[in-house]
């Protein structure tokens, strides 16, 4: 089929690896997903001409950066949205943390990409290019158990952002370190789960879906400051009898609680 253009593959969580020789398909446009393993490498993306949307998955098989290099995300210019992905870990070794943090940091996309997912990343950093704000345009962000990261990128000079997932950070314990960074005037919708150490939020004046899950109630007392909120959705607080007082008192907007 070397004149295919678009390959969607969606739900299959049971597939364990590409069609080999992928990159023959010169003209392939769309691929959704791509699953890294022994016998079909990320340098298989080399030759493809991607644009839309693609999700990278076992990333944990990729053991040689020359590879990650050759997959040539940052030329990608008109790939929008990307998934990054590992095998989630109960106890990785120090060595394949640091190989984490080495793969990502050499899967660099393109400044024009607009949503980014991470999931369970095991290094305890993020990556370079997007602490130091290398994808700048960035409208969506999700970051999923990444549980050994303790500082959040710089979320605040992300001026385009307004959606943000943030999931399974156990050991998050501040938004920031800096209070200049305390200020996300843009976020419309933010998901925070799972995140128990997570005692504060920042300043959202134009947030208007909040999700709260597993986290820590001390957590709820920002929610009285977010005037804005029409949908406010709070899961998992077992030990929590009734609201804060006042907690309420200001969301004259909500619609959905």
């Amino acid at each position: 089929m070397i004149s295919l253009r678009h390959l969607e593959i969606r739900g299959s969580h049971r597939i364990t690896e590409m069609p080999a020789r992928i990159s023959k398909l010169s003209d392939l446009q769309t691929l959704t997903m791509f699953i890294v393993s022994k016998e079909n490498g990320i340098d298989e993306l080399r030759d493809l001409n991607l644009r839309g949307s693609i999700s990278i998955q076992n990333l944990q098989n990729v053991l040689n950066l020359l590879d990650a290099d050759k997959a040539g995300l940052g030329e990608r210019h008109k790939l929008s949205s990307l998934g990054l992905s590992w095998k989630y870990s109960h106890d990785s070794t120090a060595a394949e943390n640091e190989n984490c943090e080495r793969v990502i940091d050499s899967l660099q996309p393109h400044s024009n990409l607009q949503s980014l997912s991470i999931e369970n990343y095991q290094g305890s950093r993020f990556p370079n290019w997007l602490m130091h704000l290398k994808v700048p345009n960035l409208v969506e962000v999700s970051l999923i158990n990444c549980k050994r990261c303790e500082i959040l990128p710089p979320f605040s000079q992300l001026h385009h952002l307004n959606n943000l997932t943030i999931q399974g950070m156990p050991d998050l314990e501040k938004w920031s370190s800096d209070e200049r960074s305390q200020t996300l005037p843009d976020i419309k919708e933010l998901e925070i789960e799972d995140c128990p150490k997570l005692t504060q939020m920042p300043h959202l004046p134009s947030v208007e879906y909040l999700k709260l899950t597993g986290c820590n109630e001390m957590l709820l007392m920002s929610v009285m400051a977010y005037t804005t909120i029409t949908e406010l959705y709070i899961y998992g607080f077992p030990e929590m009898i009734s609201f804060p007082e006042g907690l309420l008192k200001n969301l004259t907007l909500i619609k959905d609680l």
